[in-house]
């Protein structure tokens, strides 16, 4: 997990998680945000998006990953990142490293 910041410009995202979108402040640990792949993180009012703490957009956007927390929430955006990115399409990750762990002797 900590390439996030280098794997979401390198799926075409370049996610920025230390600024609030919505107003251009830094991001607070203590406030709740939505992140918004074609926006950004948001302060959560409502807002339709991924939820994640304020706190774990800091740990990302510094590349840290010992809070148990920031490594379901950091998980979860991936998730939503990909997904948006690739739309309908399927994702066959655990299909193609079950297929190149069957080649290795």
């Amino acid at each position: 997990m900590g390439g996030i910041a280098t794997t979401s410009s390198e799926i075409g995202c370049g996610a920025t998680f230390d600024v609030d979108a919505g107003n251009g402040t830094p991001i607070q640990a203590e406030v709740r945000h939505v992140f918004q792949p074609e926006r950004g993180a948001l302060r959560s009012t409502g807002l339709p998006g991924c939820p994640v703490s304020g706190q774990t957009l800091i740990d990302l956007a510094a590349g840290r990953f010992e809070r148990p927390a920031t490594l379901a929430e950091a998980k979860v955006l991936m998730r939503t990142l990909i997904n948006h990115i690739l739309g309908a399409k399927p994702l066959y990750t655990r299909q193609l490293l079950r297929e190149l762990t069957d080649l290795t002797p």
